[in-house]
């Protein structure tokens, strides 16, 4: 892994511990731009957009970490974000049809 993008991150935990989702959001979109399959951002960027109330955001965010996880056999991992998913929005076609694929 790039050491910019391991200071990047944490960095941005460092911003969010002291209250600044925002700060944290631009360092880990900056961290996507460099690797997109990055699990460890789009998953805090899903947990920042669905504590900020943005569940559109979230569960893009998650969505995509579905794909990632199922294209690197983490499976299980797949299946607990398509749970989160439908938990927080219960309407993700794309979630529910992975729970179903995977029963």
């Amino acid at each position: 892994m790039d050491k910019t993008a391991i200071e990047l991150k944490s960095t941005a935990v460092h911003y969010l511990t002291k209250g600044n989702s925002a700060k944290a959001k631009k360092l880990l979109y900056k961290v996507l731009m460099m690797d997109a399959l990055d699990v460890f951002a789009r998953k805090k960027l899903a947990e920042i957009f669905e504590r900020d109330g943005n569940i559109e955001a979230a569960v893009d965010h998650y969505e995509r970490l579905i794909d990632v996880y199922a294209n690197k056999g983490h499976r299980h991992f797949a299946i607990a974000i398509a749970k989160k998913i439908v938990e927080i929005y219960p309407f993700s076609a794309k979630a529910k049809s992975f729970l179903e694929e995977y029963k």
